[in-house]
């Protein structure tokens, strides 16, 4: 390769070299102006980028493979006179760390010549230092390392003071501390973030805070002073009056206490219900000044006080065991033939007089309520049982029902009717007396007989009178003898069926005529 063309090839790696550092040190770990960690990727993408996009020709003039005739002369393999041109900062950048690219400021030093000079300095505002000098050798190559030659200088990084002291947090004599109300011990710390951008930190102090109240029976407890106990406070925790009454005991929360849902150190109160001469006393109940208990006048049995507390946190008293008297009833039944006027409400312990309603005579009877009867079905018990009440004289009927006629030795039935007459005395809903008859029914037809209607012909056993009797003939082709059928005399029931009197017909089918239409596959022999 001759020597023009060498220089053009080291011309455009330099152009390359120099559009590059142009790229790189507009950012912000060479110039200072990227403010954001997404500003940092993307110059990262486009230092990649470049490399990739200047392919060998970068490496080339890097490596020291291009060549002016030009400054110190040396000798290779090939016996003729080379220097490398350039040195740069850009194989560093590509390998530095996050830490060495917010540190360190190399802006100074993207590209420079054999023998040129260039200052690294600890990157401001954030690190504090002195600046060292970065060297492009005279006889840049391979050979002897190649590339700037310089030591990273000794950066301490430093931070700006906070703008708000975070809360829990003391700086005393250049000293931090915890502040009231919070425990530990404060540790500030200076960290470099993703940004490069420098931030004071403190952490280790925790706030103390107050312990949580229990879950209780609000009703029965007075929590008033126990909701918010701060660390190493105390409160008192009573029956909640005037429902309750008995000796409070002390709640307290534990000393440092950093935990919101610690719970209080308590032990639950002698908490009874209360009740007093305001608290009204149930109906039925009667509570004397002495506390003494006893049933009311409408009640019966033994008291069984208690003292509850409601859910709407209310006393009262559930008092058990005294029943409702009630009056017995008096019997519903033979209302017409009983004079219960005198025993509609008969007390526990009371007896009234059972009369006979007119028009019954007869005798009276107690009835009498049980004592201290609770029962508010109970019937009036009977001494006699019942009084004897019965009906002497009954007028006769005004209206004679069908089938009974009155003779001069009495009732008897009617023509069209069987049967022997019973009269008797009753009453009826309207508790007025009357005689009623009965035992005659009236003559019934028998109903038709059943038969075989093909052979038999019954015609005439329809509607047949009791006592008469039917005859019964076959019906051609059939021929025989007929027979009788009779209805019973005196027969009252109209689904009674004719009953054949001495058997039923003998009827035969003597003679069949040939089919008119022979069927297929049949003829007639002989």
């Amino acid at each position: 390769m001759s020597v023009q063309m060498r220089s053009s090839t080291m011309l455009r790696a330099t152009w390359r070299c120099r559009a590059f550092a142009g790229l790189i040190f507009a950012c912000s770990f060479f110039g200072g102006r990227c403010k954001t960690r997404e500003d940092s990727t993307r110059t990262a993408r486009q230092l990649q980028s470049f490399f990739e996009q200047s392919g060998e020709a970068l490496e080339d003039a890097y490596r020291c493979k291009s060549y002016l005739p030009v400054g110190i002369v040396r000798s290779d393999d090939d016996s003729q006179p080379r220097m490398c041109k350039i040195c740069s900062v850009l194989p560093w950048a590509r390998e530095a760390t996050h830490d060495q690219i917010c540190r360190l400021d190399v802006s100074e030093c993207s590209v420079l010549k054999p023998g040129e000079e260039c200052m690294v300095h600890c990157r401001k505002p954030y690190y504090v230092g002195a600046s060292v000098r970065a060297l492009c050798p005279w006889d840049n190559s391979e050979s002897n390392g190649g590339g700037l030659q310089w030591t990273e200088p000794s950066c301490e990084l430093q931070c700006q003071d906070f703008e708000t002291v975070p809360q829990g947090y003391v700086l005393a004599d250049g000293v931090w501390t915890c502040a009231e109300n919070y425990i530990g011990e404060a540790v500030y710390e200076c960290i470099m973030g993703d940004d490069c951008i420098a931030r004071p930190s403190l952490t280790g102090c925790t706030a103390l805070v107050h312990c949580m109240a229990p879950e209780v029976d609000l009703c029965m407890l007075d929590m008033s002073s126990c909701w918010m106990v701060p660390s190493g406070g105390t409160c008192e925790l009573g029956c909640k009056s005037p429902s309750y009454v008995g000796e409070p005991t002390i709640a307290n929360c534990a000393e440092n206490n950093v935990d919101p849902f610690h719970p209080l150190n308590w032990t639950m109160p002698d908490c009874k219900p209360s009740c007093d001469e305001n608290t009204p006393v149930p109906a039925g109940y009667e509570l004397f000044a002495n506390g003494d208990w006893q049933c009311a006048d409408t009640h019966y049995g033994k008291p069984d006080p208690e003292c509850v507390v409601s859910d709407q946190c209310v006393a009262e008293w559930r008092v058990s065991g005294c029943a409702q008297l009630f009056p017995c009833v008096a019997p519903e039944d033979d209302v017409c033939r009983y004079n219960m006027s005198e025993c509609l409400a008969v007390r526990p312990g009371e007896s009234c007089v059972v009369h006979c309603r007119a028009p019954f005579v007869g005798g009276t009877s107690v009835a009498t309520c049980k004592e201290h009867n609770t029962d508010a079905t109970q019937e009036l018990a009977w001494t006699p049982p019942r009084p004897p009440c019965a009906l002497m004289d009954c007028p006769e009927p005004e209206i004679v029902p069908p089938g009974y006629e009155k003779t001069k030795a009495g009732w008897r039935c009617a023509a069209g009717y069987v049967g022997s007459v019973k009269d008797y005395c009753e009453v009826d809903a309207y508790c007025t007396a009357r005689t009623f008859l009965g035992g005659c029914a009236p003559l019934a037809s028998c109903w038709p007989l059943e038969v075989d209607e093909c052979m038999l012909d019954a015609s005439e056993c329809v509607d047949v009178k009791p006592g008469s009797t039917c005859e019964v003939r076959c019906k051609s082709p059939y021929n025989g003898s007929s027979a009788l059928a009779v209805c019973p005399a005196g027969n009252t029931d109209p689904w009674k069926a004719v009953e054949w009197q001495g058997g039923q017909p003998d009827c035969i089918l003597e003679s069949c005529p040939a089919p008119k239409n022979v069927p297929r596959y049949f003829q007639q022999v002989g």
